[in-house]
C-alpha cells in the first residue's frame, strides 16, 4: 500500500445510501438518532418515567410544576463495520475498453449488499434478545404455535399488545412466521375472509386488525458455513413475532420509544490507491458505517418467541 489517505467519494456514497436490497429490513425498523461521538450518553426509562403526570393547574401567581423524567443516564459505544474491495487498474482499463462498465459503482453495490446483510444479522440478533424486553416475553407452547389450526393467534398477539404500556405500532417477523400468521384460521376469520378459498390475509388487513402502522418481514439469508466447507444457508430472522412501539421523534435525551438506532457515521464509500497489486496497482474501495441498536424502554416492546412448529 502506498500509504495514501483514504478519500471519501460523495457520488459513490450517495449510491450506497440510496441502494435498496428488498430482502433486508434493518434500515426500516428503528428510528435513527444521530450521535456526535463514538462514545455517547443516552437516557433509559422505566415504568415510572412515562406514567407520572404532575399537576398542571396553575393560578395567576403560581409557579408551574417541573417535568422530571425519571430515566437513567447510560453510556454506549457505536460499533464500526467495514469492508473493502480491490479493483486492479488493468482490470478497470479492460472493462472500460470493452463495455464501459464502471467498476467503482459495481464495487460499491457489492460492498453495500454485504454490509446491509451484516446489518440485517445484527438487527435480528438485537430484536431476538430476550434481555431487551423485561417481562414482556412469551415463548409459545406446542399447542399455541400459530401454524396449528387450533391456535388463536388473534388472542396471542392482542394479549401481548395489551400488556405493553403503549400499544404497538410496528410488527417484525420472519417470512415463514408471516405466512403462517396470514393463514391462521383465527386471523382469517377475524379479517372476514373465512369464506374465501385462499384464506391468506393481506398485510393491510393485519395492520388494521391490530392497529399497526407497519409490518416488516425479514427475508435475509446468509451462509453460516465455515470457510472452506459446503454452503450452509440460514435465515437471518428467527421465527418470532416482535411487537414494538417506536417514536420517530426520539433523541438520546428525550422521548419514549422501545428503542432506536444510534448512528455516528452513515454508510460511506471511500477509496485509495495501492501501488503493489498487479502491473499498474489498484484502486481499493472501502465501505463503512458506525451504529448501535439500543433498547431504552422494555415495556414498549414485546417478544413472542418460537411461533412455528417447524423450522
Amino acid at each position: 500500500m502506498s500509504g495514501q489517505r483514504i478519500q471519501l467519494v460523495p457520488e459513490l456514497t450517495a449510491i450506497a445510501q440510496t441502494y435498496r436490497n428488498k430482502s433486508c429490513i434493518a434500515d426500516m425498523i428503528m428510528p435513527k438518532v444521530k450521535v456526535d461521538t463514538p462514545a455517547f450518553q443516552y437516557m433509559s426509562y422505566n415504568k415510572e418515567s412515562y406514567l407520572s403526570v404532575p399537576d398542571t393547574r396553575i393560578g395567576e401567581k403560581g409557579i408551574p410544576n417541573t417535568i422530571e423524567l425519571k430515566g437513567t443516564l447510560l453510556t454506549a459505544n457505536v460499533e464500526t463495520h467495514a469492508l473493502q474491495e480491490v479493483v486492479p487498474v488493468a482490470t478497470k482499463e479492460a472493462h472500460k475498453a470493452g463495455n464501459g462498465e464502471d467498476l467503482g459503482i459495481k464495487a460499491t453495490n457489492q460492498l453495500t449488499d454485504v454490509l446491509k446483510l451484516r446489518k440485517e444479522i445484527e438487527a435480528a440478533k438485537f430484536l431476538g434478545d430476550t434481555k431487551n424486553y423485561g417481562s414482556n416475553l412469551k415463548t409459545l407452547e406446542t399447542v399455541e404455535k400459530i401454524d396449528k389450526a387450533d391456535s388463536n393467534a388473534v388472542s396471542i398477539i392482542q394479549t401481548a399488545i395489551d400488556n405493553m404500556f403503549y400499544a404497538a405500532n410496528t410488527m417484525v417477523l420472519s417470512r415463514k412466521a408471516a405466512s403462517a400468521l396470514r393463514q391462521n384460521p383465527y386471523i382469517v376469520d377475524a379479517c372476514g375472509m373465512a369464506a374465501k378459498k385462499a384464506g391468506i390475509v393481506p398485510f393491510e388487513a393485519l395492520k388494521e386488525l391490530f392497529g399497526l402502522d407497519k409490518i416488516l418481514v425479514g427475508e435475509g439469508v446468509h451462509n453460516v458455513a465455515k470457510k472452506g466447507t459446503n454452503l450452509q444457508l440460514q435465515n437471518c430472522w428467527a421465527d418470532n413475532i416482535v411487537l414494538l412501539h417506536l417514536n420517530d421523534t426520539i433523541s438520546t435525551d428525550y422521548g419514549f420509544s422501545f428503542g432506536y438506532e444510534a448512528e455516528y457515521e452513515a454508510l460511506t464509500i471511500g477509496k485509495y490507491f495501492d501501488e503493489e497489486p498487479g502491473t499498474k496497482g489498484a484502486d481499493v474501495y472501502k465501505a463503512f458505517y458506525s451504529n448501535k441498536f439500543l433498547a431504552i424502554a422494555p415495556e414498549l416492546g414485546y417478544l413472542i418467541k418460537d411461533v412455528l412448529t417447524t423450522k
